[in-house]
């Protein structure tokens, strides 16, 4: 990939994710402003590039977790979005056929713009720039998470999602409001389930409506749903796999060769630690993850020529696992490697080394030590 291809295909990313964070806020905004027309006009322009803005809380929490895996370059929040935005043009050619072909109810003001054929041609066009657009941004959405947790995580959020619209369907028809046949309320009951709030421009329904504490409970139990889904990614994907018996020999051995110099090298070979080794195995950074962050323990070890190789091979594995790298306790020489791949430097203190050998308490500089405390 060109690195100006890569400029703009992180310029789409980033953007993508601004516009995911904004639509959470204008659904969060809407829920009480239900009633407004201007909430209504608001979600249904942000729903023109293919982002979902309805008022519902499992679609604000949606939407802002979307925001962070993109922010996080996950190739698989990559995906989910793009399914939504082909589903979304899908329903904006179902519009420009339906406003063509059919005589829809006449509307005032903006419904009116919105329901007519040129307009309906207008949002396809744009819909599917924006489709277009994002997946060409796809090489920069690199980070991967473990397939197993994406499993339970799934088979989570499916089981979750059923239960909602079961118990939405159920109340939708013990309580159908102005919703009239079995199928306006099933359908009902499936948009409530996924926060998708009907609109004047929904000719299936006819100006019909379920009751709002139901669209409003069944938003709440997609809500929990998600979140449990959630949990069991961030759970599984916090663990990672510790020393193993031959890379602890390994770390040993390169102690044993080069870190004569390294005070903080011993700690390297605790076996509540990860590390990853430079291609020739010269050379490995230790680290540990905790949630989403990649903390590497001290310099790197090993063959002082090698540290940057280490340094990449870790860099690498925390792009691809979608985790923040951080150092701690790096030297003059450690933080000069990780300066020069792409990370910054802090200081916020220094070590203090006794030669043992030379140490003496002998002489004027050191009289305050050697003198016996008598408080």
């Amino acid at each position: 990939m060109t690195p100006r291809r890569l400029r703009r295909c992180e310029l789409i990313a980033v953007w993508t994710s601004r516009l995911l964070v904004l639509s959470a806020i204008v659904s969060l905004i809407a829920i009480p402003l239900r009633h407004w027309q201007g909430a209504d006009i608001a979600t249904d322009l942000l729903g023109i590039i293919n982002i979902p803005a309805d008022p519902s809380i499992f679609v604000v929490c949606l939407l802002l977790i979307l925001a962070g895996a993109i922010r996080r370059r996950l190739r698989g929040a990559h995906t989910a979005l793009t399914l939504f935005m082909i589903l979304s043009v899908i329903d904006d050619v179902v519009d420009l056929i339906t406003v063509t072909t059919e005589d829809i109810e006449t509307h005032s003001g903006y419904w009116a713009w919105r329901t007519s054929p040129v307009t309906a041609a207008i949002i396809l066009v744009i819909g599917l720039v924006v489709l277009v657009a994002f997946v060409y941004a796809r090489p920069v959405f690199t980070a991967r998470l473990d397939r197993g947790s994406v499993r339970a995580a799934f088979t989570v959020l499916i089981v979750g999602l059923l239960v909602s619209y079961v118990v939405t369907l159920a109340l939708t028809i013990a309580f159908p409001h102005t919703l009239v046949g079995f199928g306006q309320k099933a359908l009902w009951a499936l948009n409530s389930t996924f926060g998708n709030r009907i609109t004047p421009t929904d000719t299936y329904f006819d100006g019909h409506y379920g009751y709002h504490f139901v669209y409003a409970l069944s938003g709440w139990m997609s809500a929990a749903a998600l979140l449990l889904a959630l949990l069991v990614v961030w759970r599984s994907h916090r663990t990672t796999g510790f020393l193993t018996g031959d890379e602890e020999l390994r770390v040993r051995r390169l102690l044993l060769r080069y870190g004569e110099d390294d005070s903080l090298g011993y700690f390297a070979t605790r076996r509540d630690k990860s590390v990853v080794f430079s291609a020739d195995g010269r050379a490995a950074v230790t680290f540990r993850n905790v949630g989403s962050i990649s903390v590497a323990s001290a310099d790197p070890i090993g063959d002082r020529n090698a540290w940057p190789q280490a340094v990449e091979v870790w860099l690498a594995a925390c792009r691809d696992a979608s985790r923040h790298p951080a150092v701690l306790a790096a030297s003059a020489d450690g933080a000069r490697v990780y300066r020069d791949a792409g990370l910054r430097v802090l200081e916020i203190g220094d070590e203090a080394i006794i030669d043992v050998d030379e140490f003496t308490l002998r002489g004027s500089a050191m009289s305050r030590c050697a003198r016996p405390s008598t408080e």
